[in-house]
């Protein structure tokens, strides 16, 4: 049975979250992870600027930017790492018609078995 959690760790200028979850094997599962007007000071989108993520081998995750027609991909993660985006000023929101500020993560699982997966994402409100 696959099942996602989420925490918010701070929520102040920027936004920590934490991510949990478990996918069951060849399923593919889909979250909205942040999405703006559930903050503080209702920002209208965010800015990524730093991932950390622990995936177990044979689960995929994405993250996309959310808009009504076609979502945007942000990124795929796979395996274990840390991306400091603040170097690059973050990741911003290309704001493409119909974009609603928030981020979906998207999770397939195509190995044999069930696959968790930890990750930390923060995010600088935007306006």
């Amino acid at each position: 049975m696959s099942s996602f959690s989420k925490r918010v760790v701070r929520d102040s200028a920027d936004v920590d979250l934490a991510l949990t979850g478990v996918v069951d094997a060849g399923v593919s599962y889909e979250e909205m992870v942040f999405s703006p007007s559930t903050f503080k000071d209702s920002p209208t989108t965010g800015k990524l600027t730093a991932v950390f993520h622990s995936i177990e081998s044979g689960l995929r995750l994405f993250l996309y930017w959310e808009h009504d027609d076609d979502d945007t991909l942000i990124m795929p993660l796979e395996g274990r790492g840390i991306l400091d985006l603040t170097r690059f000023g973050g990741l911003e929101n290309p704001r493409l018609p119909g974009f609603t500020g928030a981020i979906i993560l998207r999770a397939v699982n195509d190995s044999g078995g069930v696959r968790h997966f930890a990750i930390s994402l923060e995010i600088s409100k935007q306006r």
